[in-house]
C-alpha cells in the first residue's frame, strides 16, 4: 500500500471535541495501531539495499507515518540501536493497510524506499514515534532481551521472511506471534480468503511443434487462505475464454491448504515463436487478487539458435563439445545458455553474431578442440562436464538451450555413445521429437565441430525414377523403438493413410495421420502389423491422401530400412 496524502479534515472544532469526548467514554484503552507485520532481513543474494519491513495499520482510521521511525538493533551487545528510516510528512497508511519500508522485492519498489541495514541475527528491529516504542521484534538466540518482546522468534532462512502468524495480532511475545514464511510484502500474511491459480506444463520444459493442434497443461487451484473456498463461485478462464466447469471438478468446498488440478489444452497453432498463455480465476470474495492469474511462456517451432551436433565421449586426449547453429536470421549469442540433465549450466559470453547457417562450438577444452583442425574462431565459453549413458547412472543425456530471457527454445536427447562418436540432428524432424530426432554421424570419427555435419545413414536421400518424391533411408540401429519417416505435404483437414509395403506387395506397417494434422513426419515403430520387427531392406512408402472434398491421391517412394 503506497503512502498517500490524507484528505482534508472535514470535521469542525465543535464536532472534533464532541467526537473525542464520546471516544473517551466508550472506547477502552487501545494498543498502538501501527505494528511490525513482516520482516525480510536476509533476502536471497546481497542483503544491502534489499531488506524491508512491512508496517500494518490495525486501526479503524488512516494513520500518519510522519515522525514514525524504524531502528535496527545489533544483538551482539546492549543498547546498539541505529535509526535507519523516518517517515516523511504526508506519508500515511489506510485503515487495515500496509506500507513496505526499505528495498525492492522482485522488481517491485517499496512504498517508502530506504536502506535499512539490518543484520541476519540474533538481532531486532523496533518501531518508535517521538520516543515512544510502538512495537519491537527480535529473532535468533538473543542474549539481550531488550531486542525482543517476550521470547525471540526463531530465525528465518535466507529468502524467507518473519511474518505474523495472524496479521496484526500482537501478544507481546515474538516467538508466539512470528514464524518463517514466503514473503508477502504489502499484503496479507495469512488471509482468510485467498485462492491462487497456477498454470504449468507437465514434464520437462521442451519446445512445442508448430502447426495445428494443442499442448497439454495443468491448471492448479490452491487454497492459501484460512477458510474454505466454495468452488461453485469460481470462474476460470484460459487465454480469455471460459473454462467450462463440471460438477465433478468445481463443486463443493476446497479446504484450507488443499489444492485441485485439471488438465487443459493450449492452442499452438500459428507461426513459430514465443507464446504466452494466461489462466485467470475470478472469485469476488478473494482478498489477495495479485495471485488470481498466472502466465505460462513457451517456445513453439524451430529455435533461431539450435543444437546441431554433440560430442559427449571424446578420445582420451580430446574434449567434449556442443555445436550450435544459427537456423533463422542473424543471432547474437550473448546470454544464451546450455544446461544438461544434471543441472550443469553454461551461459555464453561474447558479442559474436551468427549469420544464418553459421556455427559456433561450446567445448570443455577449447585449446584441445582447436588442435583438431576443425574448429574456427571465435570460441564462446567452456563446457565443464558433458555426461553420457556410458557412465552407468551418473550420466545426463538431455541438453536444453535457452535464450537470454531463460526460455527453453531447443533441446536434444542422445543415447549411449561410443568413444569419438557424435550425434547429429535429423533435418526436418519435429522440434519435440526427442531421441528420434538424433542419429550417430557416419564418416570421420571425432565429428565436424564448426563445419557442416557429415550425412548419417538416415539422412541420405535416394533418387527414384517414377516416384513423386525422392526416396529416403532410416536407421533403426540407434533407435530400436522406432524412427521418424517423411510424408508428402497435405492440406489441413486431410487424412493420410500410410502403408509400408514389401517389394512383394505385402504390408510391413501401417498407420493413419489424424484429420487436420499438418505434420510432414510420422513415427514408425519398425514393426509389422503382427508386432514383429521388420528386417533391414528396401520397402515402398505408400501414402494415400484424402482431401476434405473426398478427392484422393496416392504417392509411393522407396524407403531403405537399416538395422
Amino acid at each position: 500500500m503506497s503512502p498517500r496524502v490524507p484528505p482534508p479534515n472535514r470535521v469542525g472544532t465543535t464536532g472534533c471535541a464532541f467526537l473525542l469526548l464520546v471516544l473517551a467514554v466508550v472506547m477502552p484503552p487501545a494498543r498502538a495501531a501501527l505494528v511490525i507485520n513482516e520482516i525480510l532481513y536476509d533476502p536471497e543474494g546481497p542483503d544491502r539495499g534489499f531488506e524491508w519491513v512491512e508496517i500494518h495499520n490495525t486501526g479503524p482510521w488512516p494513520a500518519t507515518l510522519e515522525g514514525v521511525a524504524l531502528e535496527a538493533g545489533d544483538g551482539a551487545g546492549p543498547g546498539r540501536w541505529t535509526r535507519t528510516w523516518v517517515g516523511s510528512p504526508g506519508e500515511w497508511i489506510d485503515a487495515g493497510g500496509w506500507c513496505v519500508v526499505g528495498g525492492p522485492w522482485r522488481g517491485r519498489a517499496a512504498c517508502s524506499p530506504g536502506a535499512l541495514e539490518m543484520q541476519n541475527g540474533p538481532d531486532g528491529v523496533r518501531l518508535v514515534r517521538e520516543g515512544l516504542e510502538l512495537d519491537r521484534v527480535g529473532w535468533g538466540e538473543l542474549a539481550e532481551r531488550e531486542y525482543c518482546e517476550g521470547n525471540p522468534a526463531d530465525a528465518a532462512g535466507s529468502g524467507k521472511s518473519l511474518a505474523r502468524r495472524e496479521d496484526g495480532r500482537d501478544t507481546d511475545d515474538n516467538y508466539t506471534d512470528f514464524d518463517a514464511a514466503a514473503p508477502t510484502p504489502g499484503s496479507w500474511n495469512h488471509p482468510a480468503r485467498n485462492l491462487t491459480v497456477l498454470l504449468r506444463r507437465p514434464g520437462p520444459p521442451i519446445p512445442l511443434s508448430a502447426g495445428e493442434g494443442a499442448a497439454r497443461a495443468v491448471v492448479r487451484l490452491e487454497n492459501r487462505g484460512s477458510s474454505a473456498v466454495p468452488l461453485e463461485e469460481i470462474r476460470l478462464f484460459v487465454d480469455g475464454g471460459p473454462l467450462l466447469s463440471d460438477s465433478a471438478w468445481l463443486s463443493g468446498p476446497l479446504a484450507p491448504g488443499l489444492a485441485l488440478e485439471r488438465e487443459v489444452s493450449l492452442d499452438v497453432a500459428g507461426d513459430a515463436g514465443l507464446r504466452t498463455w494466461i489462466c485467470t480465476a475470478r472469485w469476488s470474495r478473494d482478498l489477495v487478487p495479485e495471485d488470481d492469474a498466472d502466465t505460462l511462456h513457451g517456445w513453439v517451432g524451430p529455435s533461431p539458435l539450435r543444437i546441431s551436433e554433440i560430442a559427449p565421449r571424446p578420445r582420451p586426449d580430446g574434449t567434449e563439445w556442443i555445436e550450435l547453429e544459427s537456423a533463422d536470421g542473424t543471432v547474437a549469442v550473448e546470454g544464451w545458455s546450455v544446461r544438461d540433465g544434471s543441472g550443469t549450466l553454461l551461459v555464453l559470453q561474447g558479442n559474436e553474431r551468427l549469420p544464418p547457417g553459421e556455427r559456433i562450438v561450446v567445448a570443455r577444452d577449447s585449446l584441445a578442440a582447436v588442435a583438431t583442425g576443425f574448429v574456427p574462431a571465435p570460441w564462446v565459453g567452456a563446457w565443464p562436464t558433458l555426461n553420457d549413458t556410458a557412465t552407468k547412472g551418473e550420466g545426463a543425456d538431455t541438453l536444453w538451450l535457452a535464450d537470454p530471457a531463460g526460455l527453453v527454445t531447443d533441446w536434444a536427447v542422445y543415447g549411449t555413445t561410443r568413444a569419438e562418436e557424435t550425434w547429429i540432428r535429423l533435418p526436418g524432424a519435429p522440434v519435440d521429437a526427442g531421441l528420434d530426432a538424433w542419429v550417430v554421424a557416419d564418416g570421420t570419427p571425432g565429428g565436424t565441430p564448426g563445419l557442416p555435419n557429415l550425412p548419417a545413414a538416415s539422412t541420405i536421400p535416394l533418387l527414384s525414377e517414377g516416384s513423386e518424391n525422392g526416396g529416403f533411408a532410416i536407421s533403426l540401429q540407434r533407435n530400436p523403438g522406432g524412427a521418424w519417416i517423411p510424408l508428402p505435404p497435405a492440406l489441413p483437414g486431410s487424412r493420410r493413410l500410410v502403408r509400408l509395403l514389401r517389394l512383394d506387395g505385402s504390408t510391413a506397417g501401417e498407420f493413419e495421420m489424424t484429420p487436420g494434422a499438418a505434420q510432414s513426419w510420422a513415427r514408425w515403430d519398425g514393426c509389422a502389423p503382427d508386432g514383429r520387427a521388420c528386417p533391414a531392406g528396401v520397402y515402398l512408402l505408400e501414402t494415400r491422401i484424402i482431401d476434405g472434398d473426398g478427392r484422393a491421391r496416392t504417392t509411393r517412394r522407396p524407403l531403405v530400412v537399416g538395422r
